[in-house]
């Protein structure tokens, strides 16, 4: 469900998880990204994000995934794009 639709806590679910070893990591994103995933290509694609950010510092993760984001590769698609991440670094 998108947030904002549905009000009902039934519609929604929750898991609690340990983040414990490097590279363990969760990426929340909106359907504007999720929708054009391939799903079977899940952990390649996060994998990518975790190793471009690992080599960043903040500002340059920032601009990095704002240039990602403004230049999303399918055409013509302009519904918004959020995505956030938690991880543990190999540092």
């Amino acid at each position: 469900n998108a947030l904002g639709l549905s009000k009902a806590w039934a519609d929604w679910k929750s898991k609690q998880i340990k983040l414990e070893k490097p590279g363990d990591g969760i990426v929340l994103m909106t359907d504007g990204i999720s929708d054009d995933l391939n799903w079977g290509e899940l952990e390649r694609f996060f994998n990518k994000l975790f190793r471009e950010f690992e080599g960043r510092g903040p500002m340059k993760s920032k601009r990095w995934i704002k240039a990602e984001l403004d230049n999303w590769p399918t055409p013509n698609h302009s519904d918004d794009k959020t995505i956030a991440m938690i991880w543990i670094g190999n540092k």
